[in-house]
Order: C-alpha cells, then structure tokens, then sequence
C-alpha cells in the first residue's frame, strides 16, 4: 500500500462491518472494522471516522449497499 491517506470513490454511510480509514491510521490496516451505529446517515463533512463514528456523506449522496466508505481528507484527490 502507499504511505499516505487511502483515497476511494465515494463518501457514504459503510454498511455493518465495511472497512473504512481509522483516524491517525496514515495507512489503515486491512482489517481495520469500524462498525456503525444504526446506519445513520450523517450530512456533516467528510472527516476521518473514529472508531463507532458515523462517516459522513460527501454532497449528500445517499448510500446504496455496495457503497464504499472514504477518508475525509482525501477530498481534492477523489
């Protein structure tokens, strides 16, 4: 993997047990699990989840089941 922020396609709600970038983690572990509460969808600003936090939609895009969750702070590079 590269050493810096892992970049995807889009910025949704992960479905239970996706694998999305961990805050402070430059390069997130393969397994690293971030489980979501309710699967509620957040319209604040992408930002990095913690664990047990919501991932926060990019241009309130609804979420669809085959979604992927992205980091925060690789907006200007999607």
């Amino acid at each position: 993997m590269r050493n810096d922020i892992v970049s995807m396609r889009r910025c949704v709600i992960p479905m239970r047990n996706d694998i999305v970038p961990m805050r402070n983690d430059i390069v997130p572990m393969r397994n690293n699990i971030v489980p979501m509460r309710n699967g509620v969808i957040s319209m604040r600003r992408c930002v990095i989840p913690m664990r047990n936090d919501l991932v926060p939609m990019r241009n309130g895009i609804e979420p669809t089941r085959n979604d992927i969750a992205v980091c925060g702070l690789c907006r200007g590079q999607l």
